[in-house]
């Protein structure tokens, strides 16, 4: 990604939607321009991300499915443009845009992030061994 146009910040990042809101983010890109002016606290971001990354490890989309539509909906309402949520347990992504059927795949997909940059958890797993 254009790092002048896109900062990507994680290590659960809390993002402030409202007095006594704040959501924890895996990863989250932001818009450079929109970054600056709005600013960083020591606490939080109340700058919306373009693009939010959720990543679990250990826990099975299926199972937890209704803690996940939740805060990607919530997400969504916000203003975030894509949410890609990574499944490590079952090796699936969801990738959810507002007004779009969300989709369920797995790591060997492409999945495109922004501006045409896209992300292959398995070929980027293949080159990294």
């Amino acid at each position: 990604m254009d790092l002048k146009l896109y900062r990507i910040l994680g290590d659960e990042v809390g993002l402030y939607l409202e007095k006594g809101t704040i959501l924890s983010l895996s990863k989250a890109v932001f818009s450079e321009k929109r970054l600056s002016k709005e600013g960083i606290s020591h606490d939080y971001i109340k700058t919306v991300p373009e693009v939010v990354f959720e990543v679990d490890v250990n826990i099975n989309a299926q199972s937890e499915m209704n803690f996940i539509s939740r805060k990607i909906e919530t997400l969504l309402a916000f203003g975030v443009k894509k949410v890609i949520w990574i499944f490590g347990e079952n090796k699936t992504i969801i990738v959810a845009e507002p007004g779009r059927d969300w989709i369920m795949t797995n790591w060997s997909s492409d999945i495109e992030i922004l501006d045409g940059e896209v992300l292959n958890l398995k070929k980027l797993h293949d080159e990294e061994q």
